[in-house]
């Protein structure tokens, strides 16, 4: 961990009459012995290969850690209480990260950690217990000085996933063309497709629908609403539903999945890790869709979103030239709120960050003029059903590439169907193994096994293997120009809110 400067801490000297090396003390444990526990933590867990990828290292401040949407803030934490927030939600993303790690460490790596706890916690072996308390301890030391709240702001910034020096290795601009001739053919298929009756779209095999196992019922707009505003009760106005409440909301929104099933690669399932072998699996018999929440910024507002996910074992070849064809599959379907409980907008990616398409409702017009420069944002479907308490949306995909083929409400259905459990995301970062834990993603965030050869052909344009499937966070979601699936502000972007 990064010292202090000189300066600082003459200036710490001056106010305090205290020398830095006079450690603060916490909870029984000392500045020094912190720094030194994160450091031989974050070695641990480099050794291990046990890195999370979701959120964002923060260099100086390893009890810290940021995304996109925390760090759109970095010019609104000013105000002494706005700043307390802001910094209790990075801690929380660190604390989360960290739990996470060390449940995928062997247990003789967690072990060697354990020296670092006082005589007081002798007794203890969770080393949560550590990272819980050296993270107030550090907190408390760090933000006493000023100067040290500049320097973690300007590191909450999040590093685009676009490399500018490879785009320009790469000859970006002659490539760039002609991935966007291919993008403009591409919106040309989907857009004819979507005009083209679903009934009247063949099907290859059996279509089977994907319900979510009955729980209570689904929540009224008004009580969406009601959570929404009590869990934005916070100075910087977040929504962050937690419990029961947040399970209801992700029930009362969940799609039903309607898919063309041709082979096992287009039966939904689990993840899971098989002792001794070098790439995950897909429990086809146990259907899941792992959700998590995410928000996104509309001038002076915040929304909430409710993100669906889901994963296939895999997408075959249709060609030698099949670029795309590999190990594991998947999608994310996402629900934006309003602030009284509306679905305003709907999008989905592949979980590689590709096929990004917008499904707006008819509360958003398309933002008018050059908004965006680079790749063309897609909003295949004109006009998208209003959501209504006692249906649900239906998401029929096509075989093999899964492409999502329309939006439609809930209608009678005789053919197959099937339930799906809804579970937390976190659970593919920690997934059991033999005698430990191992995370779905490697330390690149990307699922093992799922490299394309595409992302070779691709790699001028500036994005990490493209084509790979990738952790939430690490999603590039644009070939040209720049888009993150996690950008702040992609709703104020692309679309004006009706008055």
């Amino acid at each position: 961990m990064k010292k202090l400067f000189i300066t600082i801490i003459t200036t710490q000297f001056l106010i305090s009459g205290c020398s830095y090396f006079t450690f603060q003390k916490e909870n029984g444990l000392t500045t020094k012995v912190c720094e030194d526990f994160y450091d031989e933590l974050e070695d641990v867990i480099d050794d291990d290969d046990a890195n999370d990828r979701q959120f964002s290292r923060m260099k100086d401040f390893p009890y810290l850690r940021s995304n996109r949407f925390l760090a759109s803030f970095y010019d609104e934490v000013e105000n002494t209480a706005n700043f307390k927030n802001w910094v209790d939600l990075l801690q929380q993303n660190a604390f989360q990260a960290n739990k996470i790690e060390i449940a995928n460490l062997s247990e003789s790596k967690r072990n060697e950690l354990l020296k670092f706890m006082p005589k007081s916690m002798e007794k203890e072996t969770d080393v949560n217990l550590l990272v819980e308390k050296c993270s107030a301890t550090l907190r408390t030391s760090d933000l006493a000085l000023d100067a040290n709240r500049q320097l973690l702001i300007d590191q909450s910034r999040v590093a685009s996933s676009y490399s500018t020096l490879r785009r320009i290795a790469g000859l970006y601009y002659p490539v760039k063309y002609a991935v966007d001739w291919s993008i403009k053919r591409e919106y040309a298929k989907v857009a004819e497709r979507y005009k083209t009756e679903l009934s009247k779209i063949k099907t290859k095999g059996k279509v089977t629908r994907y319900y979510p196992k009955q729980q209570e019922v689904q929540l009224s707009k008004l009580n969406v609403a009601r959570i929404i505003r009590r869990s934005a009760f916070n100075h910087l106005r977040v929504p962050l539903p937690e419990g029961k409440e947040l399970d209801d909301l992700f029930y009362t929104y969940a799609p039903i999945w309607e898919v063309d099933v041709v082979k096992n690669n287009d039966l939904i399932g689990k993840p899971f890790w098989e002792k001794g072998k070098k790439y995950p699996s897909i429990d086809t018999k146990t259907p899941v869709s792992y959700q998590f929440i995410s928000h996104v910024r509309y001038e002076d507002k915040i929304f909430l979103q409710l993100n669906y996910v889901i994963w296939f074992s895999g997408r075959s070849s249709k060609s030698a030239l099949d670029g795309q064809s590999g190990r594991m599959a998947g999608l994310t379907w996402r629900v934006t709120l309003n602030d009284v409980g509306e679905p305003i907008l709907y999008d989905s990616t592949h979980n590689c960050g590709c096929y990004h398409h917008f499904y707006p409702t008819n509360k958003l017009a398309k933002r008018a003029g050059d908004f965006d420069k680079g790749e063309l944002m897609i909003a295949p479907q004109k006009q998208i059903p209003e959501f209504k308490l006692g249906q649900r949306l239906v998401l029929p995909l096509a075989h093999n590439d899964h492409f999502l083929l329309r939006v439609y409400n809930e209608n009678d259905y005789k053919n197959e169907k099937k339930e799906y459990s809804l579970a937390p995301y976190d659970e593919l970062r920690s997934i059991a193994l033999d005698k430990r834990h191992k995370s779905l993603f490697d330390e690149d965030a990307i699922v093992p096994g799922s490299k394309r050869w595409q992302g070779w052909y691709l790699a001028s344009l500036g994005i990490d293997d493209a084509g790979s499937l990738k952790q939430v966070g690490s999603q590039a979601t644009a070939y040209t120009g720049k888009r993150h699936f996690d950008d702040a502000y992609l709703l104020e972007r692309y679309f004006v809110l009706k008055k």
